[in-house]
C-alpha cells in the first residue's frame, strides 16, 4: 500500500531531524522525543509492564541518541528504528537484572489482521462486554500482544513489523494470522467486526 501525502510528509519531516541531530541539533532531539516518546512508552509497557524500566530505557535511548549523534547512521523509518532499539533496550534490562519481561519476548508468536475506523468502535464499544477479549489477548504470547500493538495502534507495516521483531517477514505474515485465527475462535459468539472493534480497543 503506497504512502499517504500526510505519511510521505511525516517522514520526510522526521529525516530532517534525524540529519538535524547528526549535526548536533539539540532542538530535533526534543521535537524526536515530542514526537515519539508516548507512543515508544505505550510499546514499551506493553513489553514489560515496568514504568520505571520503560521510562529509563525511554530516556537511555535518547541519551544514548545525543550522545552518538557523530556515530548515526542514515536510516530509512525513524519510528522503526527508534521502536526496535526501544525493545532491545529493554530485553537488554532484564537480562541484566536476570528478570523477564511479561512473557517471553522470543517466543515464536505474533499477532491480528485489520480492524474498522475508529470512530465506529468508540460509537459502540462502551455498551460492550470486552472482558472475554481482554482474556483472550492476555493468554496470547507475547510477540502475538507485541504485533497487534505494532500492527494495529502504532500502524507498523508487517515489513516494519518484522525488522523490529527481528523475524521474516513471511514469519511476521503468518503469526498475525495464526493469532487472528485464535482471537476468532476465542470470541466466536461475537461477530468478526466487533472482535477486531474490540481488539483495537484495548490498545486505544
Amino acid at each position: 500500500m503506497p504512502p499517504t501525502l500526510m505519511q510521505q510528509s511525516t517522514d520526510h519531516r522526521n529525516e530532517q531531524l534525524w540529519k538535524a541531530l547528526k549535526k548536533g541539533d539539540e532542538k530535533a532531539l526534543s521535537e524526536l522525543i515530542l514526537l515519539y516518546a508516548d507512543s515508544l512508552y505505550s510499546y514499551g509497557f506493553l513489553l514489560c509492564r515496568n514504568r520505571e524500566t520503560v521510562e529509563d530505557c525511554i530516556q537511555d535511548l535518547f541519551l544514548h541518541l545525543w550522545q552518538k549523534r557523530g556515530e548515526l547512521a542514515d536510516i530509512v523509518s525513524v519510528r522503526t528504528y527508534l521502536t526496535a532499539a526501544l525493545r532491545n533496550r529493554i530485553t537488554d534490562a532484564f537480562r541484566r537484572i536476570k528478570g523477564a519481561l511479561h512473557e517471553d519476548l522470543r517466543d515464536e508468536d505474533l499477532a491480528t489482521e485489520s480492524s474498522p475506523e475508529q470512530q465506529l468502535i468508540e460509537s459502540e464499544i462502551h455498551s460492550l462486554e470486552t472482558d472475554l477479549v481482554k482474556r483472550s489477548v492476555e493468554a496470547l504470547p507475547a510477540r502475538m500482544k507485541q504485533a497487534i500493538y505494532l500492527r494495529y495502534y502504532a500502524g507498523f507495516s508487517y515489513q516494519e513489523i518484522a525488522q523490529i521483531m527481528e523475524v521474516s517477514q513471511q514469519v511476521a505474515v503468518n503469526m498475525v494470522h495464526r493469532a487472528v485465527l485464535k482471537l476468532r475462535s476465542a470470541s466466536r459468539h461475537y461477530s468478526d467486526w466487533l472482535s477486531f472493534s474490540l481488539l483495537f480497543f484495548l490498545f486505544s
